[in-house]
């Protein structure tokens, strides 16, 4: 067999390692001149990785009780078994099943040095994804899924699950300037998949051919998105009224300037002193449900106003603005202003 990688500096020091994350019993030694890379597991990463010499990964997942495999076949394969046979474990090998790469038509870069592979780490570790270096690229976990970032490729290996199209698209948002080629042989499904979260990130993906149904889908959920969006904007509307409404009760005249006329009329005229004083205190959530009801009895107030007006025939009743706040409402309203309501 000929080996793609260096042995491992220290080799008993790498044995020790294989021991620690092995099976009490297991047998390192017997491994000792395939081992390149031993990472233990650690807070952010929970399983136990190792890289032996033909380039062959292996992860060992104590919780689920299984020893997963990926990479090129050969020696990973043997030692992931051994171990499986150790700890009464079960095998899982992840094939490489699809990849996508930066929009470009020039060479990509298939090895990374050192450097640029801890780069790599670094930027997925930000993102909240445990990744790992090593000589061939940056391995990211996502799911049940794992991902080889060469820099401007992706390699999914394992099953094309949720996580891995959110990875890779994020991918392409923010490292690829919003554009991505799929490259490699891709299921109908899945490029199905891959093109709904790219509609949702913003990325042009080439390559990519959406089923109709896809393509319904994503009509069916941005026309939700926009009622949600107006759903929102109207709560959000509704809730800046209210606060008008509390502020204009507190004698605040900016506020009683801001707010419709039906309301004007209901805070200047429908209401007396002890109720307006009364509807000070209260929050702005129980306000929000009630301003249909304040509206209708403010334009019940605006009507009475003008049947009023209309039997004065003398022209000397008094006259209610509602372009601007009433001139005596401020100070009236001044003289049972409470403490201001904190609201976000």
């Amino acid at each position: 067999m000929a080996h793609g990688l260096k042995p491992a500096r220290n080799l008993d020091y790498k044995t020790q390692l294989l021991s620690d994350v092995a099976p009490k019993g297991f047998d390192a030694a017997a491994w000792r001149d395939d081992l390149h890379l031993i990472r233990p597991a650690s807070p952010g990463q929970p399983t136990s990785r190792i890289l032996l010499r033909d380039g062959g990964w292996i992860e060992i997942d104590q919780a689920a009780g299984i020893v997963r495999t990926w990479g090129p076949r050969g020696r990973s394969d043997a030692l992931a078994a051994a171990l499986a046979a150790s700890g009464n474990w079960g095998t899982k090998r992840l094939t490489r099943t699809a990849t996508i790469a930066r929009s470009s038509h020039g060479p990509r870069q298939e090895r990374l040095s050192e450097a640029q592979a801890e780069a790599l780490v670094r930027w997925w570790q930000d993102r909240g994804y445990s990744a790992t270096s090593a000589p061939d690229g940056c391995w990211i976990s996502a799911g049940s899924s794992r991902i080889r970032d060469t820099g401007d490729q992706l390699e999914i290996h394992g099953p094309v699950s949720d996580d891995a199209i959110k990875a890779l698209v994020t991918k392409a948002r923010e490292a690829w300037g919003g554009g991505a080629v799929l490259t490699g042989s891709w299921s109908q499904a899945d490029q199905d998949r891959v093109w709904l979260e790219a509609q949702r990130q913003g990325v042009v993906l080439e390559g990519c051919h959406p089923s109709d149904a896809a393509q319904q889908a994503w009509a069916k959920e941005t026309a939700t998105s926009k009622v949600q969006a107006e759903t929102i904007g109207l709560v959000r509307a509704g809730a800046r009224e209210a606060q008008d409404l509390l502020a204009g009760t507190r004698g605040d005249p900016a506020a009683l300037g801001r707010l419709s006329p039906e309301l004007q009329a209901f805070v200047g005229s429908y209401l007396d002193d002890d109720q307006r004083l009364e509807l000070a205190q209260s929050e702005v959530a129980d306000v929000v449900p009630e301003l249909h009801r304040f509206k209708a009895l403010g334009r019940q107030e605006m009507e009475q106003i003008e049947r009023r007006r209309a039997k004065d025939h003398d022209g000397k009743s008094s006259r209610l603005g509602f372009d601007l706040p009433p001139k005596d409402l401020g100070a009236d309203v001044a003289k049972h202003t409470v403490a201001p309501l904190d609201v976000p």
